[in-house]
């Protein structure tokens, strides 16, 4: 149980730094190709592009984070039950013997 949580952290925190490198590099890019290219249409498109693919995958994360976070609290009252059931079921061995 404690090596899933790790794990599970583990791959939160992974998938966070991939977003960000993701994002600040359409920023780099978008920087680079505006002081290289004189064609400006390019950056514009350039611009308009990282800022809808970044308001897209911003908006992604954010709710695949938040539906994480809804179905945990939803298993908590899942595993009270069980947690209860298994002391339960202690409780009635124990007075057996």
């Amino acid at each position: 149980m404690l090596k899933e949580n790790i794990m599970k952290k583990i791959k939160i925190f992974f998938e966070y730094i991939l977003f960000e490198l993701y994002t600040w590099s359409l920023i780099f890019l978008f920087i680079v190709s505006f002081f290289s290219n004189k064609d400006h249409w390019v950056t514009t498109f350039l611009l308009v592009m990282s800022i809808i693919v970044f308001a897209t995958n911003r908006l992604n994360y954010h709710h695949e984070r938040i539906e994480r976070e809804k179905s945990q609290k939803e298993q908590i009252p899942k595993k009270i039950d069980e947690i209860h059931k298994e002391i339960y079921e202690l409780k009635s061995l124990l007075t057996k013997y």
